[in-house]
């Protein structure tokens, strides 16, 4: 609770004093952002290959269980490695286990990554939450052809961009929840996710009517400093003022709860 809560203040704070300009300056903001579909299917038969080079379509992942699906890139400087972090944050709190009550999946929005890198990725959060098994099918790590990528992107409102100045994808940060029978059934934005929350969506998924975020439309997008203007180059998160300081207050009353 006491951790949690400093490093959202902290982030609250490093957003609140230091400039940002966009590391994408080819990008429209639109191009770059999620849009909510809720109850939209995802293309099951979609195919990509996994980290061990086999190919598994989008209903081979399911296996007749909720999933957390993530978007990202292995190679990305910014946010992808911090919301890899928040959800092994989230899963070491969680009442329901990854690969036991529900799946993990993590796919490449880059087509130019190879299965070698997906594994590469793979091991480093498998030893985060005590898994030594390279091959476990806890946490799945994808990638895939860019026509299929963008299926599934499309399917669940996943809009990013590539820009050619910077040389990286401009992309949202969040995960989405989907139910065993492959339909969206609710986003949770941001790097950092409430264990609680994604306890109680992973017991409800496609048990009731989709739920819309909390924060409806509002998803961070990758930024960083321009260290022309700045002298250094950092992670910075657009919109993080806003997120940081519903986290602030959503800890905060979280822990006086758990002080009681």
């Amino acid at each position: 609770g006491r951790r949690r809560a400093i490093r959202s203040i902290v982030l609250f704070l490093l957003s609140s004093f230091l400039p940002v300009r966009s590391a994408f300056p080819s990008v429209s903001p639109t191009d770059a952002t999620m849009v909510e579909r809720l109850g939209n299917p995802l293309p099951l038969e979609e195919s990509f290959r996994d980290s061990s080079g086999r190919s598994v379509t989008v209903r081979d992942l399911l296996r007749g269980r909720p999933t957390i699906l993530s978007l990202a890139y292995y190679r990305c400087p910014n946010l992808c490695t911090l919301v890899f972090n928040g959800l092994v944050d989230a899963f070491s709190s969680m009442k329901k286990r990854p690969g036991r009550d529900f799946n993990v999946v993590s796919l490449s929005i880059d087509p130019r990554e190879t299965p070698e890198l997906a594994r590469m990725k793979k091991r480093t959060y498998l030893f985060r939450l005590g898994i030594s098994d390279d091959d476990s099918p806890v946490w799945r790590f994808l990638v895939g052809k860019e026509k299929s990528i963008r299926s599934v992107a499309d399917s669940i409102g996943f809009r990013y961009a590539w820009d050619p100045v910077s040389r990286q994808y401009a992309h949202p940060a969040g995960v989405v929840v989907i139910t065993p029978a492959g339909k969206v059934d609710r986003y949770f934005p941001g790097i950092r996710f409430d264990p609680i929350a994604l306890d109680r969506a992973i017991s409800e998924a496609g048990k009731r009517p989709p739920t819309r975020s909390t924060l409806g439309d509002f998803f961070m997008t990758c930024f960083h400093y321009d260290p022309s203007a700045s002298g250094r180059s950092a992670l910075v998160l657009e919109g993080i003022r806003i997120f940081g300081a519903v986290s602030v207050v959503g800890i905060a009353t979280s822990d006086s709860r758990e002080s009681i």
